[in-house]
């Protein structure tokens, strides 16, 4: 049966066809010759001898180097960012010239490819200890595979070589637990610093980290309650020296603007100056600089150690528990890898995003579903402790030290009877639910007398 990719396919009439390049017109596109046979195999013998001959005209008058030719490529995307630009030369000179530079391009064969990309998988760091990542390897084969298209584009090369893409791994990305974010948003707010509130941005806007180092007091609109991210901060290597540049961020749909919770405007309202968020000057931050205040940051919480991206990560896992449509939250983050029906046929408003982020914000976005009696009380005292930490502000002399004040506080203000009913329900019978509500009543009381003498 024929293969993707072969060109080969049965036709009306029963006999087999099957295409090959010839040539190349001015503009790049692609001349075709056809073989027929009674058989797909008959065919596929045929595609193979009519394409290695043609391979074997063409290097009769083909001179063109995979050097000259990445020369060329490189040419053509001098107008891309900085960054990319600076990754890709690195790539070039240190993985591909080395290797396939000296190669003419008409000499390039899917078996050379493809042998090239198992060496650096397995072999192909620098140092010598083994290969390289996945997704390094994947950057190289998107170079090699851009450039042969501009090859069959502008020096009417003919080949029809495709070089194997290796398979990304996802890595298991380990976000912020719900009590997590509550110490997190708790310590913050005992503390409101800039630095500090920085941290608490990322978390509930998933706002980048080179994006919050560029981040100026001036893209902060307090009346109309947004935050515009039209720029990001990276530091580039040229060639063993590294420069802090600011830019615009990494693609058109990464320049937006995200509503601010009107707690969030009220922390950063008294601390507003003039340039930079994270310095108040005209330089911004290093952002490995806050990476590292971050780390530093965590370990005082006694928090697991994870990196400064995965605050990004911890907000979309929120919002998409808390209900929000994923089209806003694509918008929020700055992502344009959305379904096709959702980006052409959905649009929400602002009012809509900041709702959903005014409820992921509420509680840090925890989540947690209870399944027996025990996992109830311990879901109760975790809201509780998320109640005390970011909303009480009473007194945060030790985080849930006052775990029944903490207790009351949260069903006082934050949890409702629909939400004790719906999970105590298959637990205990309607007379224990009327007195936990006659329970309930007094308690709140007690808590608002509390309250009234502090």
């Amino acid at each position: 049966m024929p293969r993707r990719g072969e060109n080969i396919y049965k036709r009306k009439d029963g006999r087999w066809e099957g295409r090959y390049i010839v040539d190349r017109k001015p503009d790049g596109g692609a001349l075709y010759r056809s073989v027929y046979g009674t058989t797909y195999a008959d065919v596929r013998q045929k595609l193979a001898v009519c394409r290695e001959e043609n391979r074997k005209q063409q290097l009769r008058g083909c001179t063109l180097t995979v050097k000259e030719l990445l020369t060329h490529w490189q040419a053509e995307n001098s107008h891309i960012k900085p960054t990319s630009r600076e990754r890709y030369r690195a790539l070039i000179q240190q993985h591909i010239e080395p290797e396939l530079g000296a190669q003419r391009v008409c000499d390039l064969t899917e078996e050379k490819l493809n042998s090239f990309v198992d060496r650096k998988l397995k072999s192909g760091r620098l140092d010598g200890k083994g290969g390289l990542a996945p997704k390094t390897v994947n950057d190289i084969c998107v170079i090699v595979r851009s450039a042969l298209k501009l090859a069959r584009r502008k020096f009417r090369y003919n080949g029809e070589e495709e070089i194997r893409t290796p398979a990304v791994k996802q890595r298991r990305i380990e976000t912020f637990s719900g009590w997590e974010c509550c110490r997190i948003s708790a310590e913050i707010l005992r503390k409101p610093s800039t630095e500090n509130l920085a941290y608490l941005l990322c978390l509930e806007t998933g706002i980048r980290l080179g994006e919050v180092c560029a981040l100026q007091w001036s893209d902060i609109d307090f009346s109309g309650g947004t935050v515009h991210i039209q720029r990001t901060a990276y530091r580039i290597n040229y060639g063993g020296r590294t420069e802090l540049v600011i830019q615009t961020p990494k693609s058109e749909c990464s320049e937006r603007v995200i509503p601010l919770t009107a707690k969030m405007l009220s922390l950063l309202r008294p601390l507003k100056t003039s340039g930079y968020l994270l310095t108040g000057g005209d330089r911004p931050m290093e952002p490995r600089t806050l990476q590292y205040r971050f780390r530093r940051f965590l370990e005082r919480l006694e928090i697991p150690v994870r990196n400064f991206h995965i605050l990004r990560h911890s907000c979309a896992t929120r919002c998409i528990e808390y209900g929000m449509d994923i089209k806003s939250l694509s918008e929020i983050l700055g992502h344009a890898d959305v379904q096709t029906t959702l980006r052409m046929y959905v649009h929400p408003s602002m009012e809509s995003k900041r709702s959903a982020l005014e409820l992921a914000s509420t509680l840090s976005g925890i989540a947690y579903k209870a399944h027996s009696p025990s996992e109830i009380w311990s879901w109760e005292l975790e809201k509780a402790g998320i109640a005390y930490g970011i909303f009480a502000e009473v007194s945060s002399r030790v985080f849930l030290g006052e775990s029944l004040f903490a207790f009351l506080l949260y069903h006082g203000f934050l949890k409702t009877r629909v939400e004790r009913c719906r999970l105590l329900k298959n637990y205990v019978s309607k007379s224990i639910m009327f007195t936990i509500n006659i329970i309930d009543s007094v308690l709140s009381i007690l808590l608002w007398v509390y309250c009234l003498k502090e």
